[in-house]
């Protein structure tokens, strides 16, 4: 039996990779990461032969050996994928704003997406900030407007409620319930943002501005 093609629709710095190397755990599930990245490109050598592989090549070989295969579709890069050739969506998203930009922009000045523990601060700016909000919302509408079935889960309820959140994810995904082993990643931020944005006052006010929090 061919197994469902599935995809981690998300954004950077959301847990993707915590999530996929987590369900990879299952004992019939199979999860890759991203396929549109730069190093994955410079081996397929264009897009268009990367899209062809999940098209038509990436279940072929987990015929009877999988019950789902899967990879992490990044909304942020230009792939044009078509939906209708994925079976089922998760789209994984992050409730705190700000500790999702505290990530991406330490991850992005030090070019460590691994391991990003810091003790330095950052000021952030408001426009910045703004323009964050704003094109986030715009991705998860976009993708939303695509038409397609999809179960929205959130990074936070991975991290403080594991087991419930997985099992939801097996029932959505057609899978044979399996106590799956948490993905073996330490947290790579422990501050809270108030000790990482050194204006958070004036953060602060704006997001209250902006009903936000």
């Amino acid at each position: 039996m061919k197994p469902k093609k599935c995809a981690i629709v998300s954004t950077p710095r959301s847990g993707t990779h915590y999530l996929r190397m987590s369900l990879d755990n299952h004992p019939r599930v199979s999860w890759t990461g991203e396929f549109f990245r730069k190093n994955t490109k410079s081996i397929f050598k264009s897009y268009e032969r990367i899209k062809s592989y999940i098209y038509n090549d990436l279940c072929s070989t987990a015929i009877n050996h999988f019950d789902c295969v899967g990879f992490v579709w990044h909304l942020t890069l230009e792939s044009n994928l078509h939906p209708s050739k994925v079976d089922r969506f998760i789209l994984l998203k992050r409730k705190n704003i700000l500790e999702h930009l505290c990530s991406l922009l330490i991850a992005t000045k030090t070019g460590n997406w691994r391991d990003t523990r810091s003790t330095e601060k950052i000021e952030l700016n408001i426009d910045q900030l703004k323009f964050f909000i704003d094109r986030q919302d715009k991705l998860y509408k976009d993708f939303e407007n695509w038409g397609v079935k999809y179960k929205t889960v959130f990074y936070e309820d991975l991290c403080s409620n594991f087991d419930n959140t997985m099992n939801s994810i097996q029932s959505y995904l057609g899978l044979e319930h399996f106590r799956i082993r948490p993905c073996k990643l330490k947290k790579q931020e422990n501050r809270k943002v108030q000790e990482i944005i050194s204006n958070y006052e004036e953060v602060k006010w704006t997001l209250i501005d902006m009903n936000l929090l």
